[in-house]
């Protein structure tokens, strides 16, 4: 929407010069005497001047970007570039010594100005670009969780997203929902050839791809058996999907970005990835995995103008997390399954939510963070980056 604003002087009555001070008519008529007859004999778009206030102190110059029109001048109301409105304005009266307080000032200002200088403020919604103008994404597991969240986010900031996801009814219901630039494309990333298709799809739809974003990724089994009682199977599983699915995702996304020189790939790693004890054996060791890859790609895919990068959360409810939680605790409730979750973090008043993965994507994803490769990010309100000794207090010491 655009938001017009005009400014114009408006003739006072002349009542009010009649019960004006002697000394405020005679600044008015010093003023009047600087614009030739007929009004100035000028019309620029930016003009510059100077002023004194009393005692001869210089007011520093600034710039005015409008029009000032007269008779002889076109009357066109000009309108202000979409940076004008963060220009101070300060209307300049030339060089001579009138003495006038700021209120006298103001007046001549609005009078003889203002008038001849009307000022159109234009504010549009392109007047501030935003992050991902023109960008194509494509986000694997983007039909729900962080990757539909960071899909919004990416939108919102002017991208086109691609969600590649294996639940079709649910990535067709994203895509409907979030509007005309989403587009849903069927991707298992455990299966590399859907995954190639994938970003195949969204560069003959596009024309390029700017962000790949890895959000796929499943937790396993809810149970934390010890390590002699491993399920291989169920390992194998996770690892496809959290890592090896990763993998793919990097491969292919590198094989369309490295030839034009730019790119932005991001992965989605966990606490459970920086330190053991957080989840189970699968579930961690695949984290680990992630930001390992991450850093041994980094270097290699960074001298061909792509950066690769990765954002390791704290826990997040998602429905995901909710469900697992939900066959640890039995029929306790949503509601008691989101409290438990709040009540895991560190930062005092606040929690750690989707929106905050998907900014912190939008971040990496953008040219703000054009000199940031092979970084994790970590989102986790100081939770690891501490860990209490427990040691006993002197006065409850047993000797």
């Amino acid at each position: 929407m655009t938001h017009t604003a005009t400014f114009a002087g408006r003739r006072e009555e002349e009542e009010e010069d009649k019960n004006s001070a002697t000394g405020a008519n005679t600044d008015i008529k010093a003023s009047r005497e600087l614009l030739p007859a007929g009004g100035p004999p000028f019309s620029h778009t930016q003009f510059q001047r100077t002023a004194r206030h009393r005692g001869g102190t210089r007011v520093k110059k600034a710039v005015v970007g409008c029009t000032l029109s007269h008779k002889g001048a076109s009357q066109a109301s000009p309108v202000l570039p979409p940076n004008g409105r963060e220009k101070a304005i300060e209307i300049l009266l030339g060089d001579h010594p009138l003495y006038f307080s700021a209120a006298r000032m103001l007046r001549l200002v609005s009078r003889y100005v203002l008038r001849l200088c009307p000022l159109k403020l234009v504010e549009t919604e392109n007047s501030s670009s935003r992050w991902l103008e023109g960008k194509v994404a494509l986000i694997t597991g983007g039909a729900g969780g962080l990757g539909k969240a960071a899909a919004r986010e990416f939108i919102e900031e002017g991208a086109t997203v691609v969600l590649a996801d294996v639940d079709a009814p649910l990535g067709e219901q994203a895509a409907q929902q979030l509007g005309p630039h989403a587009q849903f494309v069927e991707c298992d990333v455990t299966v590399e050839q859907q995954v190639a298709e994938a970003v195949d799809f969204a560069v003959a739809r596009h024309g390029r791809l700017h962000i790949m974003h890895n959000s796929a990724g499943i937790a396993g089994s809810p149970r934390a058996p010890d390590v002699a009682r491993l399920d291989l199977a169920d390992f194998d599983h996770v690892m496809g999907v959290n890592v090896r699915g990763t993998l793919a995702g990097i491969k292919h996304a590198a094989r369309v970005m490295a030839p034009t020189g730019s790119g932005s790939i991001i992965c989605i790693s966990s606490v459970s990835g920086l330190m053991g004890g957080l989840g189970t054996h699968p579930y961690t060791i695949s984290k680990f995995a992630v930001t390992g890859i991450v850093k041994s790609v980094a270097g290699e895919l960074c001298r061909r103008g792509v950066r690769v990068n990765c954002i390791s959360p704290f826990v997040i409810p998602t429905r995901l997390v909710v469900d697992q939680l939900a066959q640890i605790y039995g029929d306790v409730g949503r509601q008691k399954i989101l409290e438990i979750v709040d009540g895991l973090g560190e930062l005092n008043g606040a929690k750690c939510e989707e929106i905050d993965v998907a900014k912190a994507a939008v971040y990496l994803a953008s040219d703000d963070s054009k000199y940031i490769a092979g970084h994790n990010l970590v989102l986790d309100g100081g939770f690891t980056s501490y860990k209490q000794l427990n040691l006993p207090m002197p006065d409850r010491l047993e000797l």
